[in-house]
């Protein structure tokens, strides 16, 4: 019966959602969620990690809500990223962590983790931020991370930086002294805050260093991201096509030309196949937590993405058609890590 799970309601957050005037800030709307955010059960596949199928149909139906997108995306960084480094540091016993998961998964704190530094070009061995040893057997902190999602409202930062030969993850309260925090906004999704932060002599104690070596998991951490910003996007899509069927202006351009609607039946039919992709591979996650999703990347999400927003706009009227458009430039981003991982993978299908 795994089809009733796909079918998600979530009541008390669509009310809440809907309830919000349009001229509340945007970017507190995620912290303010929260609550029912975790009561809906977002969260839970944090610690349970075979929750993916399930979590990923949560997501398709949010994105269909008001400001479903935004909570989305902080959603995916937040489960996906900062989420399972925490529960993979847990595993390894180290207390700080398995406390602040805890208190994660319940909605009490946000992290954020911060990978990009300015020109590091998506590879781990461009990251210039130094962490120093000193003689009292503490560390020194300093450099730049440039890109934190929910990190306007973090409690907590995770840090990647290089230490001897591999790559560590810091954990450092919001309130560490040296940390110049900044935020910034992007012109999509704005439910998702962000920020960047310097770190100048910052002391770091050996029980702030999580001691794995995150380089090991970066890849699967990434590609579980995208994997639920499919989901986002295949909610979203599909949702807008729902509501062009009652647009009455958009009908009657329909109904004036069969060569557009086949169209957009060929639109549908290509969501309905990403949307049925992402879960597929959901489950194949839930059966294994560390599945190499490598084997099943790019998603789709980027042709699909694509074709979408091509086939309405040869359909309908850009004035008219434009108002389902305001998250689009999410979509259409090409980010270079991911081009870099799709480069790789077009070389193993070709062969080469």
């Amino acid at each position: 019966m795994r089809f009733l799970r796909d079918s998600v309601t979530m009541q008390n957050l669509e009310d809440y959602l809907n309830s919000i005037p349009k001229d509340h800030n945007e970017e507190d709307i995620y912290k303010e969620a929260l609550p029912l955010l975790v009561k809906e059960g977002f969260l839970s596949v944090i610690k349970t990690q075979t929750d993916y199928r399930d979590f990923h149909s949560k997501l398709l139906t949010l994105a269909k809500l008001p400001h479903g997108i935004g909570l989305g995306v902080s959603l995916m960084a937040q489960v996906n990223i900062a989420g399972k480094v925490l529960q993979i540091a847990a595993e390894l016993e180290i207390s700080i962590a398995g406390q602040i998961l805890n208190d994660l998964v319940e909605g009490k704190l946000i992290v954020s983790l911060g990978v990009s530094e300015p020109d590091w070009k998506g590879r781990l061995s461009n990251l210039k931020s130094t962490l120093t040893p000193q003689t009292s057997g503490k560390y020194l902190l300093n450099g730049e991370k440039s890109f934190f999602t929910n990190g306007y409202h973090s409690d907590f930062f995770l840090v990647v930086v290089k230490l001897d030969k591999n790559y560590k993850v810091l954990i450092l309260n919001k309130n560490k002294p040296g940390l110049n925090i900044t935020k910034f906004t992007l012109p999509f999704a704005v439910e998702a805050t962000h920020c960047k932060i310097q770190f100048q002599d910052v002391e770091i104690d050996s029980s702030e260093i999580l001691d794995f070596d995150y380089s090991k998991y970066a890849e699967n951490l990434r590609l579980s991201e995208m994997l639920s910003l499919s989901a986002v996007f295949s909610g979203y899509a599909l949702s807008t096509l729902e509501k062009i069927r009652t647009n009455e202006t958009l009908i009657r351009i329909l109904k004036e030309d069969e060569t557009k609607q086949k169209k957009l039946l060929r639109c549908k039919t290509l969501l309905e196949l990403l949307k049925a992709r992402v879960l597929e591979i959901s489950s194949e996650k839930d059966k294994n937590p560390n599945l190499e999703l490598k084997e099943y990347f790019p998603y789709g999400t980027e042709l699909v993405a694509e074709e979408f927003y091509l086939i309405l706009e040869e359909i309908f009227p850009k004035e008219e058609i434009e108002i389902y458009f305001h998250d689009k430039q999410l979509f259409q981003y090409r980010d270079m890590l991911n081009e870099s991982y799709i480069r790789r993978r077009a070389k193993v299908v070709s062969g080469m």
